[in-house]
Formats: C-alpha cells, sequence, structure tokens
C-alpha cells in the first residue's frame, strides 16, 4: 500500500495571515525588546486580535496595562515561532 502524504501550500500555512503578512510581524517581533514601540501598538493589538478571532479592545499604553500587551507580545511570538521558521 502506498503511502499518502498531504502538503500544505504556502498561502495556507500562514493562515489567517498571508505570507507577507506572516513575514512582516516576524520581522517586527524580532525587533521589539524590553519597551514596546508606541508606533507598533495599534499593528500588534489588530494581529494579536485577528489571529485569535476575537475582538478585544486595545489597552492604553501606560504601565498599568503591561500585563496585556505582555500577554499580547508573548501571544504573537509563540504563534510565529510555532510555524517553525
Amino acid at each position: 500500500m502506498e503511502a499518502v502524504t498531504t502538503t500544505i501550500s504556502p498561502e495556507h500555512y500562514f493562515l489567517p495571515l498571508t505570507y507577507d503578512e506572516f513575514w512582516e510581524l516576524k520581522g517586527i517581533l524580532e525587533t521589539i525588546g524590553v519597551n514596546l514601540p508606541e508606533n507598533r501598538l495599534a499593528y500588534l493589538w489588530d494581529k494579536y486580535n485577528y489571529i485569535r478571532g476575537v475582538n478585544q479592545p486595545r489597552p492604553c499604553a501606560c504601565q498599568s496595562a503591561a500585563s496585556h500587551w505582555i500577554g499580547c507580545v508573548e501571544f504573537l511570538r509563540e504563534w510565529v515561532n510555532s510555524k517553525g521558521i
């Protein structure tokens, strides 16, 4: 009996993001250290919501919302790393 293999096309591998969106997100995450760049907050939160399929309001950029932002970045990094690239 012949073994059946399944190949995932590049277009579907990064779902729900496109190939280009994935690489943009990966590049941005690689530049983030301890401090989040304020000009990227909306982008990060939008990708966080989009990948999870939810619509949570974006938290403020103040210190009291740090746990939300840490969760956001950790989730995105784990998701990107789960792709093995």
